[in-house]
């Protein structure tokens, strides 16, 4: 988990695969590559023991289960607010403010659900719930 949290620092939108350059001799895309390598394997063995870690959490077990369950609500009405955050124009690579932002977007998504599930008209043809 420390080596991703170190390897983020490093990291920036210009090594994505995105813009990164089609010269493969250069120093700069092995480095790219590498640093990209890196946060890719350590961000995968960090999440498998976070997962053990919650495994072995009751509390924090059953709210991730819950979440699951509304996966697909909270993906439908999630973009509706998202296009919101587009028109305030906030640009910041603060990893916190995201965090914040995100959380936000998910409590609304899941209020608007409880919301739309009261009629079960809305609920049947928004989410397939009867």
């Amino acid at each position: 988990i420390l080596v991703f949290i170190i390897m983020l620092q490093f990291y920036s939108f210009d090594m994505s695969l995105y813009k990164m350059t089609s010269e493969f001799f250069t120093i700069q895309y092995h480095y790219y590559a590498a640093i990209r390598f890196c946060i890719g394997f350590s961000g995968c063995l960090s999440t498998i023991v976070i997962f053990k870690l919650i495994k072995s959490s009751t509390i924090l077990g059953k709210i991730l289960i819950y979440l699951g369950n509304i996966s697909l609500p909270i993906y439908v009405i999630h973009q509706n607010f998202l296009n919101v955050n587009k028109f305030s124009q906030v640009s910041t690579d603060n990893i916190l403010y995201w965090l914040i932002i995100s959380i936000i977007i998910i409590f609304a998504s899941i209020a608007v659900y409880k919301i739309c599930t009261k009629s079960k008209t809305l609920g049947l043809l928004m989410f397939g719930e009867k």
